[in-house]
């Protein structure tokens, strides 16, 4: 089997979770044998179109980089128009073609329309959740009109992807939730993100690349407890709350720090409101940093804070769950599907507050929401490659 991946977003030029998932599928499916290409693209200061070829070790896995405008927005509309006539040629070559939720709109249609084998959609979210929960944010006009602009275009895009394509969802509340507003078009899978464990023991294993590492372990030796949270630094992953919480906490006990690792989307609002807050001296902004760094610095938190106001399967914390580290969230349908005992989930922000300061205090958390099941093995890469290769070859056969 030949499976050709348009991942768009790639590591190391990766701006979301959707990157990472497509770096997790390739290198699975390359690992059991499948003969993998991953078309995404490279930023570049020039306008050049140029293309080059990565091959794997193994041989099975190679990444054609298209080059495109670092300075270009949206990246996504640019890759495109850079890749159409590639893909093209590369898709009448492979036995599977598999894109990311978007990438479609507004070029790729056509030859996705003409081709005679399975197209493969993963759907990583719900734009309308995401836009009507980000209204009830405090936001600028501007902010709300792109907002607004880029929910129709996601849900343009999904509603060609969900009626022609065959879609994968990652949680089964994102499938309910979209079936309501869309066509759903069968066969259709739900399939959860996948962690790659032994990227994971290598990341821990890595040694530091930043000064970050050392900066917390020093911090952890003099008794400071480490809180430590990896989102991009944008309104919906609601890092006000978390600022706000430390304001409180830090009255009891001035020996806490808030790590916020990200890119920096508000990270003057972030800055002004710590500074209002007399807590600056408390929060550290790492900006972007190397995954392994990432998973080092998670791996020294006394819990692994995600505030978040909407995800559709966070692999961040599931990252976080197999690192056994505890991780306290509010209450929304993609935690109630992860069910693991060191997952906690308030009701709402001020249940949020005193359940963090239960947790780092008392080492522990009330009885009443404690989770029994703990288990985690459908959120491994080896069974998401898994369900995905059973998803190819049902969709081969019925493409015969």
């Amino acid at each position: 089997m030949r499976v050709l991946l348009i991942a768009g977003e790639y590591p190391p030029h990766m701006f979301g979770g959707g990157a990472t998932f497509m770096y997790n599928l390739s290198h699975g499916l390359a690992d059991l044998g499948v003969k993998v290409t991953v078309i995404a693209h490279s930023l570049s200061k020039t306008i050049s179109r140029n293309t080059f070829v990565e091959s794997d070790k193994n041989g099975n896995l190679r990444i054609v980089w298209v080059t495109i405008p670092s300075y270009t927005y949206p990246r996504h509309v640019v890759f495109q128009l850079y890749a159409k006539s590639l893909i093209q040629s590369l898709s009448s070559r492979h036995d599977i073609v598999h894109i990311n939720t978007g990438l479609y709109y507004p070029f790729l249609r056509p030859v996705f329309a003409n081709l005679r084998k399975p197209v493969i959609v993963t759907i990583h979210g719900d734009p309308i959740t995401v836009y009507t929960t980000a209204l009830r944010l405090n936001s600028s006009p501007l902010s709300k009109i792109y907002g607004a602009l880029h929910m129709l275009e996601s849900s343009n895009a999904l509603r060609y992807e969900l009626s022609e394509l065959i879609p994968v969802f990652v949680s089964k509340h994102l499938r309910e939730t979209l079936s309501r507003v869309f066509k759903i078009s069968e066969p259709s899978a739900i399939i959860y993100n996948g962690i790659d464990l032994a990227v994971l023991q290598k990341a821990l294993e890595t040694p530091p690349k930043t000064r970050y590492f050392e900066l917390l372990v020093k911090a952890k030796a003099q008794g400071y407890k480490l809180l430590v949270y990896p989102a991009r630094l944008y309104p919906i992953k609601n890092h006000l709350l978390l600022i706000t919480a430390l304001s409180k906490l830090i009255r009891k006990d001035k020996k806490l720090l808030l790590v916020l690792v990200g890119p920096s989307l508000v990270k003057s609002f972030i800055e002004r409101v710590s500074n209002k807050l007399h807590v600056e001296s408390n929060v550290v902004l790492t900006g972007r940093l190397p995954y392994d760094e990432t998973i080092r610095l998670m791996s020294l938190a006394d819990l692994i804070p995600f505030p978040s106001l909407y995800e559709a399967c966070p692999i961040t914390v599931i990252e976080a769950l197999w690192l056994n580290k505890k991780v306290l969230a509010l209450d929304l349908p993609s935690f109630r599907e992860l069910c693991h005992r060191n997952l906690i989930i308030a009701k709402n922000a001020k249940e949020y507050i005193e359940h963090l300061e239960f947790i780092l205090y008392s080492n522990t958390y009330p009885e009443e929401i404690s989770m029994e099941n703990d288990e985690l093995r459908k959120f491994s890469l080896i069974y998401m490659v898994q369900n995905y290769l059973k998803l190819y070859d049902k969709a081969l056969s019925d493409n015969l």
